[in-house]
């Protein structure tokens, strides 16, 4: 028996296939080829139309610590989501918000989930002190200069003590808004009151004040973060408190007795201390010598 190869065995078999048979055959043939191709390509499109794509914007890329931070999702093609705030906490509703507690560069990430996959989209939001003490300026709300008549009126309505002390002629008028935290230092030649076109030369802050300076030090932070971010201070030791002064910023950290963590903070114009009369007309207009009460600075 002759042995015949395939290839010539095909065209055996096709010479024998009638002309129209054949053309019909491969007529079929070939429309289902294309019809195949057809039907992949659409599965296709349709795999990618539908494949997520995750999308997201926020209020602001950068915040003060406390705020809330507000997250809007784009996406599409998805379901169900997954956030991750990069501070170790998450949520799987479609929009979010979130507060941090911790200041920094934080990278947020969503992942959007549907029936074809996920896909995953990062990005990055910074968090910073929400600074009210300003050195050598004053506090928010209140500045270095600003007179009795504006401190009484943004401050109305608030408990008040107010302590006298006198030197040199002039008498120093201590103004202390205690449920606020907040206490400052007026001068005049009055020992009775405080004239309503008198100056604020030094604000202090204590508890329960909660501001922030711009370098993120607040009443309760320690004597070690203070050094590592202003550096190494001047230091006056009294009998039950110590003074870490930055004269040159106008900015000075009290703590009580032993411990290591900041009581008050006191604002004051910046330069040599005690400023000078000269120094004082020219930062705050003030017509009396700088005075920092006998009462809180005894031998400094």
């Amino acid at each position: 028996m002759n042995s015949i190869k395939w290839p010539e065995r095909l065209k055996v078999i096709i010479s024998r296939i009638p002309a129209h048979i054949f053309r019909i055959v491969m007529e079929k043939t070939i429309a289902i080829f294309f019809f195949s191709i057809l039907i992949f390509l659409a599965v296709l499109n349709s795999c990618v139309k539908d494949k997520p794509e995750a999308n997201f914007k926020f209020s602001a890329d950068t915040i003060s610590l406390g705020d809330t931070l507000y997250f809007t999702n784009y996406s599409s093609g998805a379901s169900y989501y997954q956030w991750s705030f990069g501070d170790g906490t998450s949520a799987i509703t479609k929009d979010a918000s979130h507060v941090y507690n911790q200041t920094g560069s934080f990278k947020v990430t969503l992942v959007s989930i549907g029936s074809n996959g996920s896909n995953t989209l990062s990005k990055n939001i910074f968090v910073t002190y929400k600074a009210s003490i300003y050195e050598g300026l004053g506090i928010k709300g209140i500045g270095l200069g600003d007179t009795w008549a504006t401190v009484n009126k943004n401050l109305s309505g608030n408990d008040t003590v107010h302590y006298v002390d006198s030197s040199g002629g002039y008498y120093y008028h201590l103004i202390s808004y205690y449920n606020l935290g907040i206490s400052i230092y007026f001068a005049n030649s009055s020992i009775s009151d405080v004239n309503d076109n008198d100056l604020a030369f030094e604000i202090i802050v204590s508890y329960p004040y909660a501001g922030f300076t711009k370098k993120g030090i607040s009443i309760g932070s320690t004597i070690e973060l203070v050094k590592s971010v202003y550096g190494t201070p001047a230091v006056y030791q009294g009998t039950d408190y110590n003074v870490n002064y930055y004269d040159s910023l106008g900015i000075e950290f009290w703590t009580s007795g032993t411990s290591s963590l900041v009581s008050e903070i006191a604002i004051y114009p910046a330069g040599s201390y005690p400023a000078s009369s000269s120094q004082i007309k020219s930062i705050q207009s003030l017509s009396v010598p700088y005075h920092n009460a006998q009462s809180r600075l005894t031998g400094r």
